[in-house]
């Protein structure tokens, strides 16, 4: 019995849990260009607005789109990409690849296979098990 109540007690809890999860990114780059041939804006996902986009800042001419991925966002390459996978113009690259990766995400990114970087979620399911097991 004593059980039971314990399980109603944690399933009421876990519904105040945070739906958003913090990720935090660890480690370092192997310059070995994979995500400039894989860019994926969350939320773009009409060729026509990116184009417009281009028009307005030039920074973004540098991108061609590859394709959709599963969600329907763009796919961007970058045309400035050295054949070593280095980037031919790093010191005047713009603040989408300075800041990539980002040092905390609120989901989990992709990164590409074999990338020196490393996402997971700063705060395990068991943090929040052990807090509420006392």
């Amino acid at each position: 019995m004593w059980d039971k109540i314990k399980s109603f007690y944690y399933d009421f809890l876990s519904t105040f849990v945070p739906k958003r999860v913090r990720y935090k990114v660890t480690g370092s780059c192997k310059k070995c260009g994979k995500c400039c041939q894989d860019i994926r804006l969350k939320g773009a996902d009409d060729e026509k607005d990116f184009k417009l986009t281009q028009f307005f800042i030039p920074t973004y001419r540098r991108f061609i789109i590859k394709g959709k991925d599963e969600n329907g966002d763009l796919i961007l390459a970058c045309t400035l990409q050295n054949p070593d996978g280095t980037c031919s113009v790093y010191e005047k690259r713009p603040k989408l690849c300075r800041d990539f990766p980002k040092k905390y995400l609120y989901f989990n990114g992709v990164l590409q296979e074999g990338c020196g970087f490393k996402v997971e979620p700063e705060k395990k399911f068991e943090d929040y098990y052990k807090k509420h097991l006392k």
